[in-house]
This record gives structure tokens, C-alpha cells and sequence, in this order.
């Protein structure tokens, strides 16, 4: 094998190592439909850490962002409504936490694991709920939230690389249903062509009436 063989297959093992080493924070439900006037709870969750092994979580500092015009925040709390804070592995509370709005549009999530790195390896699950967000459904339409990292650390305190997925919500008002872009196309043209036909009736008649 010569030096740019060898090269090219140490790149492509460190890209294989990178990838398989990110884990995946995405929403729980992923595309809701909501109506007005409805609560939304959304679970922000983290998967594609280890088994009983490294890798696994010990601190996170998320920014969730939202569109005001759609949602209204009403509160959020730390940990997996099944599983609890996979954080904090014996309950104990000691955890610095804070779950709550930061500004328009921005809920902030955020702890910090006081366990030991070798419990959290042997006990952390592998996929689990970090926070649940609840949100008024205030107008139709359909929005995106979005997660952005501040900080996500594994048990030595190394920065763990994320891959990241947006959740989309479409909300109705009751007894409605929200258009997708193209039928709102559609019903445009069919009102321009609506419009139109009584132009051209309009004028069908005036001509009628000078002919008289």
C-alpha cells in the first residue's frame, strides 16, 4: 500500500469514527398536529449514546426555538417522564437544572450531572427524554422548532458532537383544516378565474345592450 492509499484510508476511518461517535437530538413528536387553542407537550430527546458504556451524558445546555406567532410557552421540566433523569441515576436532586424562557421565542434547558462518570456509563439509557416542553397553541399555520447546542459534554467533560433535527407543527382551528401551499395556488387561480368569467359577462351584456 503507498502513502496515499494509506492516507486515504485513514481519512475514511476517522470519518467512520466521527460519525458513528454523534449522537442525535431530535423532538418527540417530530410533526404534530395541533389545533387552536390546544396544549402541545414536546419531548426533546437524545439517542445513539452507549449501552452500559461510554458514550453518555452529562451535561447539556440546549436553546428550543419558537415560533411566537404560532406558540406560547407555559412551562418545562427536566427529565424522562418513564425513565427520570437519566442525570441523575438515584434520584438524589442535587443537580444544578434550569428549564424555562430566555428571551422571545427561546426555551432553555439546561444541567449538570453531579454522578459519578461510572455510573452514568454502566446506567445511562441509551436514548431517553432530556425535557418536555408545553406550549398554547395560539393560531394556524405551521411553524418550526429548532434545537441549538450551547454545550453537550460526556463523562470526562469532552464536547460530544450532535446531529440535529427540527421538529414541524402544524396547527388548525377547530373544525379546519390548514391548506398546503399548493391548494392555496389552486384556490387563487380558481378565484382569478372566477373573477374573470364575470368580466367577461359583464361585458357580454354591454355590448348586448348597444346593439339594442
Amino acid at each position: 500500500m503507498n502513502r496515499f492509499e494509506l492516507i486515504a484510508v485513514s481519512l475514511f476511518c476517522l470519518f467512520l469514527s466521527g460519525a458513528s461517535s454523534a449522537v442525535t437530538l431530535r423532538f418527540d413528536p417530530a410533526s404534530p398536529s395541533v389545533l387552536v387553542g390546544d396544549t402541545l407537550d414536546v419531548g426533546v430527546v437524545i439517542s445513539d449514546l452507549g449501552l452500559g458504556s461510554a458514550p453518555s451524558i452529562s451535561t447539556f445546555d440546549l436553546d428550543i426555538k419558537f415560533d411566537e406567532s404560532q406558540l406560547s410557552f407555559a412551562s418545562a421540566a427536566i427529565g424522562d417522564p418513564v425513565l427520570g433523569d437519566q442525570l441523575d441515576i438515584f434520584g438524589f436532586g442535587f443537580n444544578p437544572i434550569f428549564a424555562g424562557s430566555t428571551g422571545p421565542g427561546i426555551v432553555n434547558l439546561f444541567e449538570l450531572s453531579l454522578d459519578l462518570a461510572s455510573d452514568l456509563d454502566f446506567f445511562q439509557a441509551d436514548s431517553f427524554v432530556l425535557g418536555t416542553l408545553t406550549f398554547d397553541v395560539l393560531s394556524a399555520g405551521t411553524g418550526v422548532l429548532d434545537i441549538a447546542v450551547n454545550s453537550l459534554g460526556d463523562t470526562d467533560g469532552n464536547p460530544l458532537a450532535a446531529n440535529l433535527e427540527s421538529a414541524s407543527i402544524v396547527s388548525a382551528r377547530p373544525g379546519g383544516t390548514v391548506p398546503e401551499s399548493s391548494t392555496l395556488a389552486l384556490i387563487s387561480l380558481g378565484l382569478a378565474g372566477i373573477g374573470y368569467s364575470r368580466q367577461r359577462q359583464k361585458r357580454g351584456v354591454g355590448l348586448r345592450k348597444r346593439r339594442k
